[in-house]
């Protein structure tokens, strides 16, 4: 039976592609020149004991590589995952998917996934499919995703959805995109989509308005739209005592900036990185009810260090597609009946009546 295709598109890569000259992103939010080395290393664990080696970098995010190669036919979609313009760059990677899932013949399952921005690409291929495609989707798991629904977390996706920045909150979290228009936090989600979110995710754990959020939605809604005369107006908001500079600085050099999170990652080996709750999903479980993670903890010198006493959300999310997709490759494989023909030849030997000499003899002549 054929692999099943898994389309997955990773977080942002690049703060920008200018002139052909990418700027690389990692896990800590530091630009790089394209194809920099880096010497963080982190290992991710998989779902049957192996570890995956990840340098942080959104594009060699190793989530797929957790996932069953006898069933999936794991498609990684190249498209531009960056910051600015980070509409057109949604755009685009909404589009690839769509056309790799319309060519597939008529019937034929798959499933998505996404991180990040590549988690608000696949909402959009959600919004874009037709209906008899959507019939075909097995399931989809998103991480960290500026587009989630208010409070939605799915079948997997944990107990708590709590807003970022409103200490002991449970309920009242979405995504940090704008509520609606072309972009909005997504408003139909099925019962297969998975959501995953985490304390202090800037993306996609942001309550109601208020001062700070309100700013936050707009530079957020700027970026998306690429209307120039909503950029001037918001870049003079971020000059120093505008409307938008609390937010920007808030968000920036607070919660993204300065948030370190000390695990224990698959290899056991202590790490620490920064981006808050936005890059716990490979290391984390998805939190408790009322925010906290199923965990245990080891201190070296003087840092408390947490280590996952269950499944993280990477490990989660990879169980649960392998799950949805075993019905469908494990199904007996039945030939169809053949017709009854009649046979124009006969099983049975007839021996020849007729003794004829051969033209060679096995004699020897001298």
């Amino acid at each position: 039976m054929s692999l099943i295709p898994f389309y997955y598109c990773h977080g942002t890569a690049y703060m920008f592609r200018w002139f052909g000259v990418p700027l690389d992103i990692d896990i800590n939010f530091a630009i790089n020149a394209a194809g920099a080395s880096t010497t963080k290393w982190y290992e991710v664990a998989g779902v049957n004991g192996e570890t995956y080696g990840w340098n942080g970098f959104p594009g060699t995010d190793p989530f797929p590589d957790l996932l069953d190669k006898t069933i999936w036919n794991i498609r990684r979609i190249n498209y531009p995952a960056a910051f600015f313009p980070i509409g057109l760059s949604i755009n685009f990677g909404r589009d690839a998917v769509l056309a790799e899932i319309n060519n597939l013949p008529a019937g034929t399952r798959f499933a998505l996934g996404g991180y990040s921005q590549g988690a608000a690409v696949m909402t959009g291929v959600w919004n874009e499919l037709s209906a008899a495609r959507r019939a075909d989707m097995l399931g989809a798991v998103m991480f960290g995703n500026p587009r989630r629904k208010v409070n939605y977390r799915g079948p997997i996706g944990g107990t708590w959805s709590g807003q970022m920045g409103v200490p002991g909150s449970t309920t009242g979290g979405g995504g940090s995109f704008p509520t609606s228009g072309p972009f909005g936090l997504m408003t139909d989600p099925p019962a297969t989509w998975v959501e995953f979110s985490a304390p202090n995710d800037v993306f996609t754990s942001v309550g109601p308005s208020n001062a700070l959020t309100a700013g936050w939605r707009t530079l957020q809604d700027t970026l998306l739209d690429q209307d120039l005369g909503e950029l001037a107006a918001t870049l003079i908001g971020l000059l120093p005592g505008g409307s938008l500079a609390a937010s920007l600085e808030y968000y920036f050099t607070g919660p993204l900036g300065t948030a370190t999170n000390y695990l224990v990652d698959g290899a056991n080996a202590l790490v620490g990185y920064d981006g808050a709750g936005h890059t716990t999903y490979p290391f984390l479980p998805p939190p408790n009810a009322d925010g906290s993670f199923t965990t245990t903890s080891v201190v070296s010198s003087g840092q408390t260090y947490l280590k996952p006493a269950a499944d993280t959300c990477y490990q989660l999310a990879a169980k649960y597609l392998n799950g949805l997709a075993s019905g469908f490759t494990t199904e007996p494989v039945v030939m169809p009946e053949q017709p009854a023909i009649e046979p124009s030849w006969s099983p049975t030997l007839t021996v020849a009546s007729t003794v004829q000499t051969a033209a060679w003899s096995t004699t020897l002549v001298a």
